[in-house]
């Protein structure tokens, strides 16, 4: 009989210590716990987005063309503003701020959006007002950043929020997402 327990409580930690840390929170009534990142990068270099979701396939997904289909995500688009003004991917840790209306040289830029796809249709959707996304660590090469890892803070205009750690690689190759809108 203890041994049973030991080997129950054994279990509960290991599975404790392998649960990904995931960003979380509520937008729009909606509960959102995401665990997987990705990293895409614009292929004029001009920005990066992190696609953080519940689907651990997304990128091979996004690789094949394939319809998106039962997934929440978050996406965020970061930039930096050049001394010419020109936005560029993001090269350098640091916190990029959402909803800079007025972005100036040397300014770090996010924008974020939350959304849902069910089954056959586009469901809840809604952009960050405020909040923030701090690039701890960042790996660049050519076309952009290879690997980014930080931690996310979004406000909603509804005062509900989402935040959590990301550490998303490169998904690379054409990168598309569909969704498939079922005929009715």
């Amino acid at each position: 009989m203890a041994t049973a327990r030991i080997i129950e409580l054994a279990m509960l930690l290991l599975a404790a210590a392998c649960s990904a840390p995931a960003v979380q929170g509520t937008v729009e009534g909606a509960d959102y716990d995401l665990p997987d990142a990705l990293l895409v990068n614009a292929d004029d270099a001009s920005s990066s987005t992190l696609l953080i979701s519940n689907n651990a396939g997304l990128c091979a997904e996004g690789q094949s063309g394939s319809y998106l289909q039962n997934t929440d995500f978050a996406e965020v688009a970061l930039a930096q503003v050049d001394s010419a003004g020109t936005l560029s991917a993001p090269a350098v840790p640091g916190v990029y701020q959402i909803g800079n209306a007025n972005p100036a040289p040397g300014d770090l830029l996010a924008a974020a959006e939350v959304a849902a796809v069910a089954n056959c249709e586009f469901g809840r959707g809604c952009a960050a007002t405020s909040g923030m996304v701090e690039l701890d660590a960042i790996s660049t090469g050519s076309g952009g950043p290879h690997h980014l890892s930080g931690f996310m803070d979004l406000g909603f205009e509804s005062g509900e929020s989402m935040s959590g750690p990301f550490d998303a690689e490169l998904c690379g190759g054409h990168f598309a997402l569909t969704i498939q809108f079922c005929p009715r």
